[in-house]
């Protein structure tokens, strides 16, 4: 048989289930919600702030970590407080420098070419092919 709970019977039993981890916020009325987002920390992040942190010879990164932020959010305040948007500091090598080292390593390995234009051998393939140096 099953006997009905006092109220007070029920209080002391949810707050038992509390201590022991069983029950949290996450859960409301049966229907899970996400709890990650709830305890971010909103930063907001003004342009006088950005400006002085900003260094056009330092990484995103640097720069974000200084303003206490996300690096995505740091591009994005960027676009927004930048009159122009910074050169493109993943172009290490000219399409110049990429036809030339072709030419002086003939047999060489897009590794070996790779390195010695300080780049990745992915993206010495993806100019390579652009430049039609590679099928």
């Amino acid at each position: 048989m099953h006997k009905e709970m006092t109220d007070d019977e029920r209080v002391l039993m949810i707050e038992e289930m509390i201590e022991r981890g069983e029950v949290y916020d996450g859960y409301k009325n049966d229907i899970r919600i996400s709890c990650g987002k709830q305890n971010r920390r909103r930063t907001t992040c003004t342009k006088e702030k950005f400006m002085i942190a900003y260094s056009p010879e330092l990484s995103w990164r640097v720069i974000a970590e200084r303003l206490g932020i996300s690096k995505s959010f740091c591009l994005k305040l960027s676009h927004e407080y930048l009159d122009y948007r910074r050169p493109s500091v993943w172009v290490k090598a000219t399409d110049e420098q990429i036809i030339q080292a072709f030419k002086d390593h003939p047999g060489g390995t897009l590794t070996t070419i790779a390195e010695k234009l300080n780049i990745t051998p992915s993206s010495l393939l993806a100019r390579a092919r652009k430049l039609k140096l590679r099928p």
